[in-house]
């Protein structure tokens, strides 16, 4: 993939996320796939080339693509070359190739992408990833149930959009404004959720 084609399944990635969490096209979209646990497309496709180049090198000597692959590098227009550069692929030495198990690829993978997440909370516009957990796993708010119409504004709610952009009236004290901190007790989320009162944020 050139920059040009990584770029269109970036945005038509994007335009999926954005009509499932009810936003705007070209919204950005990082605390939502990261709410997700779902990589960017680059990623995605680094990590594709990659597991697809450790499957080849342990095939039996017999296999069809290990007999063909000699003719394949040998080609002038193959693009076998270009799956070499995969960035997780080119953190691999060659010594500690022959000897890596599935489990220790898992384990690189994994901290391939914390290294990019850790990278995208430096950018600017990433306020709001900041202040989701840092855990590549599924947000807790995405495992509580709920309706298919609740979902999508508990999330935007949880991301910091409200509606209008306004602070509306608490439904249990309406001479006070329903904000994310007294939701916590209005709500009852600790109980709700099952966590200790000392956690300060239960839905982070």
């Amino acid at each position: 993939f050139n920059s040009r084609e990584i770029q269109s399944l970036e945005n038509c990635q994007n335009q999926c996320i954005c009509q499932i969490f009810g936003r705007r096209p070209f919204t950005s979209t990082k605390a939502m796939l990261h709410l997700t646990n779902l990589p960017n497309m680059k990623d995605r496709i680094s990590i594709l080339q990659a597991q697809f180049l450790f499957r080849t090198s342990f095939l039996p000597d017999d296999a069809l693509l290990t007999k063909l692959l000699p003719y394949i590098q040998s080609q002038r227009i193959s693009k076998w070359p270009q799956l070499s550069k995969s960035s997780l692929w080119t953190s691999f030495s060659n010594e500690y190739l022959e000897i890596m198990s599935y489990s220790n690829f898992i384990r690189k993978r994994r901290q391939l992408l914390i290294d990019n997440h850790r990278s995208k909370l430096q950018e600017k516009h990433s306020k709001r990833l900041s202040h989701c957990h840092n855990d590549l796993i599924v947000g807790p708010i995405l495992r509580i149930p709920m309706t298919r119409s609740e979902r999508p504004r508990c999330v935007r709610w949880r991301l910091g959009w409200l509606p209008l952009g306004k602070l509306h009236a608490c439904p249990f004290h309406p001479n006070e404004l329903f904000s994310r901190q007294r939701s916590f007790s209005c709500l009852d989320m600790h109980n709700r959720l099952q966590m200790s009162k000392s956690i300060d944020d239960p839905l982070s």
